[in-house]
């Protein structure tokens, strides 16, 4: 199983860096050289620079992206294989059963995206499955929850907000019987132990000689610097993060591209999330498709949506004694399930990076409900229909688009900006992250955006020099804002660096955006 994902993975590979938000800003960061320590994915960036340093010396010449993306490629076939192995030897699962639940997981589209593109999310979830794998052994000794612990301690590094298995944890040492040790309280201990010994030393180690945090305060500032320098991630429970959450949620199964193919999709859907929100670059990923595709899509959807609900309901009366029978097993996973659900219904809901686990969890609990109804003509039938509808879906409707860089609108838009500028020019842009890390990834330009330039004296003073120093060269200032949109603050540094300059402006229109090039008369 695993051998066939990495070969469908390194085949979908991902051209599109801003489909996952972070991609450019990543391997812009990678392709520095630079060892950096995310808090929040402390060993991504450095694990990633090895594996493209690695890659390199062995002669492989493919863009930086490409390589790190098929180090996802890596761990997302391997998590397939484990999931293959845990539903064979955990749930009991025929080699047909378990290869049709891993197809379920593995092309569900938040699952294949990641393993495909440049992204954090896939490497940990190989450890909490792993660590999960072991979790739900019969019966469960003291030694597995040693290696439990090592193993999540490890995906801790990855992603710091996995620190949320231990109630799964917790839930199978308390709740559960069939274990092997008399001391429930000793068992939970020599699992935290390792747990959270591999988890703090590897922090401690970063902040003592990489952030070199001389305090207390400030050590624990950088710890949870995503709690409050993204404050904004944060949602009040309401009906609206309820329907985030759904989007999120969904998203992780189904990529979805295709409805901006349908007329008129777009502009209700925005109206729908409010305006904060622009789909522009999620409608122009599928501009070539047709709208007659897209609504044969949605209806494979509506169908597979339709047997899932069929499926599901048919079976509650039978709820109980599937949970009775494997309750070692699948409460663990409930808790697991319902842990995250709550905290990411609080943190960014719509964001399905974060119902990537979820998603999984669900297959493995659906393919419970299917094993009970073994016996049943419909479930023989389902087992075939449901991955071929949903690895059609999320084929045609996304990863199709999302291998092709012609599909990606900031890349087209950066390669024309690309041809219209020079080395000698600047590009100021007020649309930081992933418009900003476009230019600097395939212009030659210098890029600036006000927020950058106004969090440091210092990083004023490059500025300045950089406006007055290319315009007095004969360079040309690329500007994607009007002048009248400047800030109060961005203003008088803007104005003190073009002062005694006789300038003329004109108006280019690059890709579909609008920039006013600024230059010496």
């Amino acid at each position: 199983m695993s051998v066939g994902f990495f070969i469908i993975y390194l085949l979908t590979l991902s051209h599109n860096l801003v489909a996952s938000h972070d991609s450019v800003g990543y391997i812009n960061e990678i392709d520095s050289g630079k060892w950096l320590f995310h808090p929040h994915h402390l060993l991504y960036h450095p694990i990633s620079l090895l594996w493209l340093r690695l890659l390199r010396a062995i002669g492989i010449t493919a863009d930086s992206a490409l390589i790190v993306s098929s180090l996802n490629a890596v761990f997302g076939s391997a998590s397939a294989g484990l999931v293959f192995f845990f539903l064979r030897s955990r749930f009991g699962d025929s080699k047909k059963e378990a290869m049709s639940t891993v197809l379920l997981i593995g092309c569900s589209f938040g699952f294949w995206f990641y393993s495909v593109c440049v992204e954090v999310y896939i490497i940990p979830l190989f450890f909490l499955l792993a660590a999960l794998f072991i979790l739900v052994k019969t019966p469960l000794r003291i030694k597995d929850l040693f290696w439990v612990g090592v193993i999540h301690g490890i995906g801790i590094l990855f992603f710091q907000a996995h620190v949320l298995f231990t109630f799964a944890v917790f839930a199978r040492i308390f709740f559960t019987k069939e274990t092997e040790f008399s001391s429930k309280w000793k068992a939970l201990f020599t699992y935290l132990i390792p747990a959270s010994g591999i988890a703090i030393i590897g922090y401690l180690l970063v902040i003592l000689f990489d952030v070199q945090a001389h305090t207390l305060d400030a050590a624990l500032y950088w710890l949870s610097s995503y709690a409050h320098d993204m404050a904004q991630c944060w949602n009040v429970p309401s009906f609206h993060s309820l329907v985030k959450a759904v989007i999120g949620f969904s998203h992780s199964f189904i990529g979805g591209h295709f409805l901006f193919g349908i007329p008129g999709f777009e502009a209700r859907f925005t109206k729908a999330l409010g305006d904060q929100h622009e789909f522009h670059d999620e409608a122009f990923l599928v501009h070539t498709a047709s709208p007659m595709l897209s609504i044969l899509l949605l209806i494979l959807t509506i169908c597979l949506v339709g047997c899932i609900l069929f499926i599901f309901i048919k079976s509650i009366p039978s709820i109980k004694k599937i949970y009775v029978a494997q309750r070692s097993q699948i409460l663990p996973i409930l808790v697991f399930l319902l842990v995250y659900c709550i905290f990411f219904f609080v943190w960014d809901p719509s964001n399905l990076e974060f119902w990537i686990p979820q998603s999984v969890l669900c297959w493995l609990l659906f393919d419970r409900i299917l094993a009970y109804r073994r016996l049943a003509r419909s479930t023989k039938i389902f087992r075939i229909a449901l991955p071929l509808l949903l690895v059609t879906i999320n084929f045609f409707g996304s990863i199709l688009y999302l291998h092709h860089e012609s599909d990606d609108y900031f890349y087209v838009l950066s390669t024309a900006a690309a041809k219209e500028t020079s080395a000698n020019d600047i590009i100021i842009t007020d649309q930081p992250w992933i418009e900003e890390e476009y230019y600097k990834r395939f212009t030659k330009t210098s890029v600036f955006t006000p927020q950058e330039v106004e969090r440091s004296d210092s990083k004023k003073k490059i500025f300045a020099a950089g406006v007055h120093s290319t315009l007095i060269s004969g360079g040309k200032i690329w500007l994607s804002f009007p002048i009248e949109s400047m800030s109060f603050s961005f203003k008088p540094l803007w104005e003190q660096s073009i002062a005694s300059i006789p300038l003329q402006q004109t108006q280019k229109v690059v890709a579909d955006k609008n920039f006013i090039v600024i230059s010496k008369k």
